[in-house]
């Protein structure tokens, strides 16, 4: 699981690099089978800026208040 904005983040600082215009990519990767967008609630973006250390991702706490494995994300 990653997020809209870390996979534009990733693009942004050079370390994704994309076939085609990130909207477009975001386009493509929303209507893959599977694939679900999940909200993002105001209160699960602010808990994201408290988790502790260098620990910076936005499906964290989502991921938390759903009782989901925790994946391994990048910083």
């Amino acid at each position: 699981m990653i997020s809209c904005w870390e996979v534009a983040k990733l693009v942004e600082i050079g370390r994704l690099e994309l076939p085609v215009e990130i909207e477009t990519w975001l386009a493509i990767a929303l209507n893959y089978p599977g694939i679900e967008l999940l909200d993002l609630m105001p209160r699960i973006a602010v808990e994201a800026t408290t988790l502790p250390g260098n620990f910076h991702c936005l499906f964290t706490p989502k991921l938390r208040r759903n009782a989901a494995p925790l994946p391994f994300c990048s910083k």
